[in-house]
């Protein structure tokens, strides 16, 4: 017994000397990009930082007004002096943001108790592909709790992703009949239909206007938002501008933002995105580049870059810079999907096959994406993915003649030329004049058949 004491003591001097011996991080942020409030309340609570919970709260302060890397420092900080699970868990996020979903992961997952630490583990595996680890979380947090919304929605989105459309009708059918109306599970419902094949049903309920994923419940995180001060009310405004077609509006509210904190670079991604849609691409451009050097590891940065670039004529340096944002934030929808048509327009088909596919995957609903890669399939003979894709394509734009015009050929192509004759003297009757239609029936004619 005297031994046993004798070693628990002998580890716990040890780990006060660990504790002692580790030095505090010496954190430097700019201050100038916080809100001044915050500002003095980050430099006091640093200045009388001593214990873990000290130290987790100021990680909130950093992390709540976008200093991820200062956040993280302080994170494993409060770590250091003492574990606890909701430092683990706000790292985690931390980490994730920033695109380092391994990293994210590696915190959370020791985490017992707290519903999102384990339903996030399971977004995070999806926006990674890794479609059976994230069903597994997905599915260990409705076990934990049958009406977990989020946990829900995520394992639909995993059955969407694996091509599993029946499960995924089921599951958000029973969601709606337990009274989940929101606009995003219609969407998903219909996506899900989409893909089953259940045409009208799946055009029903895309007409469905989307507005995002549904504000998921995590106290943890909210009390971490509530350090925030006066700068996130006022950018949200500036927002709503852009999304209301006040470009004026929204620019000035920006250059006013602008002026309090120089080089935030959510206030400079958002200017830049007015300078763009108000035709004042070398403002953009100028505007974009100073951020990025103040800010490189910011995702929509980079991707607002090669927006600008590409429309300045540049498509080479566009690509650059979408690629990075894909690193950056592996979840990026619009990066892939710009990456995989700036592809399409070099002549680099497999990355835009690839990138294309990866749009459709991480949710890029439209169907003119689908199209392209569809086609893609077409170009290099994989004619059951180009029917595929064609058909899901025309479930939801029964009027897309580029799609039915695919369809034929791919069909004719596959060795089903009665089929593909029969649906090209359709589509003729309906599209006579129609330059698709007309070069499917040329191309499927080379291929000996007739309508």
């Amino acid at each position: 017994m005297r031994c046993v004491l004798f070693c628990l003591a002998v580890l716990c001097i040890l780990n006060c000397c660990t504790q002692e011996s580790t030095p505090p991080p010496q954190i430097k942020i700019d201050p100038t990009q916080a809100d001044p409030e915050a500002a003095v309340i980050i430099q006091s609570k640093r200045k009388n930082a001593t214990s873990s919970e000290d130290w987790r709260t100021l990680g909130m302060y950093y992390q709540a007004h976008g200093f991820g890397d200062a956040a993280i420092q302080a994170y494993e900080y409060a770590k250091v002096l003492g574990s606890n699970s909701k430092t683990s868990y706000l790292l985690g996020v931390a980490y994730a943001t920033r695109g380092e979903y391994d990293r994210a992961i590696q915190e959370v997952a020791p985490i017992r108790g707290y519903s999102p630490s384990v339903w996030k583990q399971g977004y995070w595996n999806l926006d990674l592909g890794r479609f059976t680890e994230a069903e597994t979380k997905f599915l260990q947090s409705i076990t934990d709790d049958s009406t977990n919304v989020a946990a829900i929605v995520g394992l639909a989105r995993t059955y969407l992703s694996q091509e599993r459309p029946s499960e995924a009708i089921e599951l958000l059918k029973d969601l709606l009949d337990r009274g989940g109306t929101h606009p995003y599970v219609l969407y998903l419902l219909g996506t899900a239909n989409q893909q089953a094949g259940h045409a009208e049903i799946a055009r029903e309920l895309l007409a469905v206007t989307k507005s995002g994923q549904p504000k998921w419940n995590d106290p943890w995180l909210d009390e971490m938002r509530s350090h925030q001060r006066g700068f996130a009310a006022e950018l949200g405004r500036a927002v709503r501008k852009i999304d209301e077609g006040d470009l004026q509006g929204a620019q000035r509210a920006l250059k006013n933002i602008e002026s309090k904190y120089p080089y935030t670079p959510d206030v400079q991604t958002n200017l830049a995105t007015t300078q763009l849609q108000l035709g004042q691409l070398d403002e953009s451009i100028q505007t974009l580049g100073a951020a990025i050097k103040k800010s490189p590891r910011y995702a929509p940065l980079h991707l607002t870059m090669a927006f600008a670039l590409a429309q300045s004529g540049d498509p080479v340096r566009a690509m650059e810079y979408a690629k990075e944002a894909l690193k950056l934030q592996p979840s990026m929808v619009m990066a892939a999907s710009f990456i995989g048509k700036i592809a399409l327009q070099q002549k680099d088909y497999l990355l835009a096959r690839d990138s294309l596919y990866q749009a459709i995957e991480l949710g890029d609903a439209d169907p003119r994406t689908r199209e392209l890669l569809a086609e893609l399939y077409l170009r290099s003979g994989d004619w059951s993915s180009a029917i595929r894709h064609y058909s899901i394509v025309l479930q939801i734009s029964p009027h897309s003649t580029g799609s039915l015009g695919g369809l034929i050929v791919a069909i004719a192509s596959s060795g089903s030329e009665k089929e593909a004759s029969e649906l090209l003297g359709s589509a003729l009757k309906k599209y006579p004049t129609d330059p698709n239609i007309l070069r499917a029936k040329s191309a499927i004619e080379n291929l000996g058949v007739r309508p």
